[in-house]
C-alpha cells in the first residue's frame, strides 16, 4: 500500500491489495486525494466491507451457466428457466 506519483502524467496513485490479491490502484490531481482513497480502501478491507471494483458485473446469464455445470440433474422447469434467462437481455434504466 503506498501513494506515488507517477512520472509520465504526474498524478498521484493510491495503491492497495484486495483481497483477492490483486494490486489495485486510482489516479488522482492530488497526492490528499490519492491518500484518502488508500485510507477509505484500508479501511474498507479491516471492516469486512471492502467490494472488488468489478463487483456486479457478472450477468445471471454468465451465473447461470456456471451453477448449471455444478449441477448431475435438473428438473424440467429449471432447464427451462435458464433457457429463458440465456436469451434474457437486461438493461439499464
Amino acid at each position: 500500500m503506498s501513494i506515488r506519483q507517477r512520472k509520465d502524467t504526474g498524478r498521484w496513485q493510491g495503491r492497495y491489495t484486495g483481497l483477492d490479491g490483486k494490486i489495485r490502484n486510482k489516479d488522482f490531481d492530488l497526492k490528499s486525494h490519492a491518500s484518502e482513497y488508500e485510507r477509505d480502501q484500508i479501511r474498507h478491507l479491516a471492516a469486512g466491507t471492502w467490494l472488488a471494483p468489478d463487483a456486479g458485473k457478472t450477468t445471471i446469464a454468465e451465473l447461470h451457466a456456471d451453477w448449471t455445470q455444478t449441477k448431475q440433474s435438473r428438473k424440467d422447469s429449471t432447464v427451462r428457466c435458464g433457457q429463458l434467462i440465456s436469451l434474457a437481455k437486461v438493461t439499464k434504466p
